[in-house]
């Protein structure tokens, strides 16, 4: 990834409301590291500006739920032909599942639409250098999946301690 010490940050905004994407890009663009050179409504008008690659895009800030095209599965195109293409998802979270379907596709992290430009701006850099980024809503989420999960494994694994301290024959009928 080239430094971006002497330049600004390039970045891509992908959301179909164009208010966002026009207000965003304006207030992107009043930060001093970040020039906002593209805008997409689509996630197929986005993998078509990266292929032209008329403009040189540093980092793509993807909104996660669009029609034609959801967050994850735009970045999994994006992913296919730029492997190292740092992607922040900007979302308000209207399914919890978006968030470990787009993880799962490698996104550098979640920025929820109600952050500060400056925050958004701040994240957009970190993710450039590869660093993670996340809100507090989706790292709550995160945090609170584990923990369910864990409990989960501890209750199964009690379950199983209860089913081994039965007569066999009873551990047969379980088991079945």
């Amino acid at each position: 990834m080239p430094s971006h010490s002497l330049r600004s940050l390039r970045v891509l905004i992908v959301d179909d409301d164009p208010l966002i994407r026009t207000t965003f890009a304006e207030q992107l663009d009043i930060q001093r590291a970040i020039t906002v050179v593209a805008a997409a409504s689509s996630g197929r008008q986005a993998i078509s500006l990266l292929m032209t690659g008329q403009q040189p895009i540093d980092v793509v800030l993807l909104d996660s739920d669009m029609p034609d095209m959801d967050g994850a599965q735009t970045a999994r195109a994006i992913y296919e032909r730029f492997p190292r293409m740092p992607i922040v998802m900007f979302t308000v979270f209207s399914r919890d599942e978006m968030l470990t379907e787009a993880l799962a596709e490698g996104v550098n992290g979640f920025i929820t639409k109600d952050e500060s430009t400056e925050n958004v701006a701040a994240a957009l850099l970190r993710a450039s250098r590869g660093e993670p980024v996340m809100s507090s809503r989706p790292t709550r989420m995160l945090v609170n999946a584990y923990q369910s999960e864990q409990r989960r494994a501890v209750a199964e694994a009690r379950i199983q301690e209860l089913v081994h301290e039965l007569p066999p024959r009873l551990q047969d009928v379980y088991t079945c």
